[in-house]
């Protein structure tokens, strides 16, 4: 078994005079990542891996170096980051490409602090989009609709989301579809238990149960119109049904209660919801973002 290590190059470039024409030559410097980089590609790899993939803060990363007998400062491992993203660029706009030329993604994002230079802390998101085995995250120091909507300008198929109001704008030309996300419906349910628990159960029972036979024709493995009849023998009754109850239950509720917030998240969004039933490429979620 070959341990974790870091290894030091030292490479030495002679330069040479020809005894002929008296000029000067300096051996060529091995492939690198980039000009003048002091790092190899697997050092690249392994940074971004620790950064990105454990969530290991650059600080951290940094004093681990020199337990290890390698002093880095936080701005070189910085500027490795910086450049790691640069060269893999090509490839994340490959994957975009993809995504765009497909039928459909899901779209999800997560508030982060960042730390700005010379004026303190503000607030980002960082947005990742999937299908199958793609996946791509970008960043945005803003959350309005507008720049959502911009960065897909040029998708014309089905995203699966959640229901949020900033994300209106992106389906107002009628380019781009809406679907659901029916885990952030079941979420809300169970967030209206503790002030309504008999009513509240009853709903989140009705999602829970779509799950159910979802899952089920998923381990059968139902593909295509396989699993779009799945869906319409034993998905469909259920929310039909279910749609019934929000129907009778809503003008019950108090508005702004939890559970007005949970059932009207369903009334509002009904058809969205519910695209899954109509097309075996959509997900009932978008739990994969």
């Amino acid at each position: 078994t070959i341990r974790e290590h870091l290894r030091r190059h030292e490479i030495v470039r002679k330069r040479c005079l020809c005894n002929q024409c008296h000029k000067t030559t300096v051996a060529a410097m091995p492939a690198m990542p980039w000009n003048k980089s002091k790092f190899t590609g697997n050092m690249l790899a392994h940074v971004a891996y620790q950064k990105m993939g454990l969530h290991i803060p650059l600080d951290r990363m940094r004093r681990d170096f020199e337990l290890r007998g390698v002093k880095l400062a936080i701005s070189t491992l910085v500027t490795v980051m910086a450049k790691t993203g640069d060269l893999l660029a090509a490839i994340d706009k490959v994957h975009w490409d993809e995504l765009v030329a497909g039928e459909w993604m899901n779209a999800d994002g997560s508030g982060i602090v960042i730390v700005v230079k010379n004026d303190g802390v503000a607030r980002g998101i960082i947005y990742v989009f999937t299908r199958d085995d793609i996946a791509v995250y970008t960043f945005s120091v803003s959350k309005n609709g507008k720049d959502f909507a911009d960065r897909l300008a040029k998708f014309t198929g089905t995203l699966v989301a959640d229901a949020e109001s900033r994300m209106n704008e992106t389906y107002v030309s009628g380019a781009i579809t809406e679907a659901g996300c029916n885990s952030h419906g079941i979420r809300k349910f169970e967030g209206a238990e503790s002030e309504y628990p008999i009513l509240a159960e009853e709903g989140r029972q009705f999602v829970a149960a779509m799950f159910y036979w979802e899952d089920k024709g998923r381990e059968k493995g139902c593909l295509g119109d396989e699993l779009l009849t799945w869906r319409q023998e034993h998905v469909a009754p259920i929310a039909r049904d279910f749609r019934r109850w929000i129907d009778v239950v809503r003008e019950t509720l108090v508005p702004g209660t939890p559970l007005r917030k949970a059932v009207n998240y369903y009334y509002n969004h009904w058809d969205a919801l519910m695209r899954f039933l109509l097309d075996p490429k959509i997900p009932m979620h978008n739990n994969a973002a």
